[in-house]
């Protein structure tokens, strides 16, 4: 019993002192890297200025060549995809695994992670900045594309369905991601830059002598955003002169779609 109990203990102070170990040197090995990413956000935002100040084309539909660029950066991040998709995946509980392993397993998945979506950030930022595209350009596309015209929630996140998976075998596991992109802070910051840019847009439109059609709906929208603080922008379906000339792209753009890493997506390192 005293063996066991010995046993026990140095295996319990063998894991701290890893563990302890391994954040030491994760965190001296991602310092850099975070203040890269950091410097690379404050060079978008100099150049192409903030994200809720982006003034989206007065269409109909997406100007073709800022489509193209648009793309050409989702198929560029493939490989960082990929990496911060398995590092999420990992979290997956595993049947008949005890409670502790389970545990562990999660802690060392959950290390993988961040570095792996900083990783992702920094080179979304690169690609941005090689392409000669802003991150609020790419966050209107990506807001229209995905979440308006495809359907994908904005909160969609495979992380927070694992982290819940994890919580209710048992309850044992008690799981929180400090200082990422919770679900809730995804939906308001989102809504609080499209709504802004919908605001400019009208702007756009209203300056237009022609006073396209378009601009009847974007200030219905945002009046209906007004009076709604919960809602999404369009949330009843966007209206066609956004979505002209879509189609044809419809399955790169699904391609490029992620539900492990759409939450890492638009994030800023301010």
């Amino acid at each position: 019993m005293l063996a066991g109990c010995a046993l026990g203990c140095l295996l319990a102070v063998l894991l701290v002192v890893g563990v302890g170990w391994m954040l030491v040197r994760w965190g001296q090995g991602m310092a850099s890297t975070v203040e890269q990413a950091r410097a690379e956000s404050r060079e978008l935002a100099e150049r192409f200025g903030a994200v809720a100040d982006f003034v989206p084309a007065a269409g109909p539909g997406v100007p073709a060549d800022r489509l193209e660029l648009f793309l050409g950066v989702r198929e560029s991040l493939a490989g960082p995809r990929q990496e911060l998709q398995a590092a999420i995946a990992g979290l997956a509980p595993t049947a008949g695994e005890s409670g502790f392993v389970r545990g562990l397993g999660a802690a060392r998945a959950g290390l993988s992670i961040a570095p792996a979506a900083i990783d992702f950030v920094g080179a979304r930022n690169r690609a941005l900045l090689d392409a000669g595209m802003g991150l609020g350009e790419y966050t209107w596309l990506y807001w229209l594309v995905y979440h308006g015209w495809l359907g994908h929630p904005v909160d969609d996140s495979l992380l927070h369905e694992l982290m819940a998976a994890h919580e209710a075998e048992g309850g044992a596991t008690k799981m929180s991601f400090e200082g990422g992109p919770e679900r809730e802070q995804l939906v308001r910051r989102l809504r609080a830059d499209v709504t802004a840019m919908l605001g400019n847009l009208a702007g756009r439109l209203a300056a237009d002598p022609g006073r396209p059609p378009l601009l009847e709906a974007v200030n219905a929208e945002l009046a209906a955003l007004a009076a709604d603080p919960e809602r999404l922008p369009f949330a009843d379906g966007l209206p066609a002169p956004l979505t002209a000339g879509l189609e044809p792209w419809r399955d790169r753009l699904e391609g490029c779609y992620s539900k492990a890493t759409n939450p890492f997506e638009l994030y800023g390192l301010d």
